[in-house]
């Protein structure tokens, strides 16, 4: 976990920080602060050579919990275990948790990951429709990571993955954010400021898990 300050999100009027390690929640209207206690779950990784890695932190609302909804937050952690010391041998256990402000405890879920390794990288936290979504890359061993969105329910307690948008003109001199647009996921593609690109692209999730272009737009036409 970055130990600085960060915002891990916010749902329903509750902000969700990271104050150097230290999760908080921050209700902004009535001026209130709740320190999130550590999870006692003991990790995996206990070895000299062994490392931990904690992605940001999930936070949304679930609406369902009785009798009036409940805010949670889900931590995915990497427990890397390398015995010998030699990180081509290394191997990977996840850990998953969630935290209920109703009962101030965390517990662990099963999710299935494999060994695979995620990044979550830059771009805001989406949420839409009791869904958390955010962009991230997926790697395993040695084979070539992959750009997925990471979505996780807060009332079934589900963790998913999906593929991003893959146009034919693929280009690292593009960024891609996520954003709500009307109730449905919206992946937006655009330039770099420093690259030579000027194609901006909005897709839309379709039901069944596939990507619908929606607009495309020049840059030229925007000076």
């Amino acid at each position: 976990m970055y130990l600085g300050h960060e915002l891990f999100g916010c749902s329903e009027g509750m902000f969700c920080l990271n104050n150097y390690g230290e999760m908080v929640l921050w209700n902004p209207f009535l001026n209130q602060f709740k320190h999130v206690p550590k999870s006692p779950i003991p990790r995996l990784a206990v070895g000299d050579n062994d490392s931990v890695h904690v992605d940001p932190v999930m936070f949304g609302f679930d609406r369902e919990s009785e009798p009036t909804g409940n805010f949670k937050a889900f931590s995915l952690i990497h427990n890397i275990l390398d015995p010998d010391g030699n990180d081509y041998t290394s191997e990977i256990k996840h850990q998953t948790e969630v935290y209920s402000l109703n009962t101030n405890s965390w517990k662990p879920i099963k999710v299935s990951i494999g060994d695979h390794y995620f990044y979550i990288y830059g771009g805001n936290p989406v949420h839409v429709d009791g869904k958390y979504y955010r962009l991230a890359t997926r790697s395993c061993g040695e084979k070539l990571t992959r750009s997925v969105i990471i979505s996780f329910d807060f009332s079934s307690e589900e963790l998913s993955f999906g593929e991003r948008p893959e146009p034919e003109d693929e280009s690292p001199r593009h960024k891609w954010e996520l954003f709500d647009y009307g109730g449905l996921l919206c992946a937006i593609r655009y330039p770099r400021p420093d690259g030579d690109e000027e194609s901006w692209e909005v897709f839309l999730l379709k039901e069944d898990g596939g990507w619908k272009k929606k607009f495309a737009l020049l840059g030229s036409l925007l000076n």
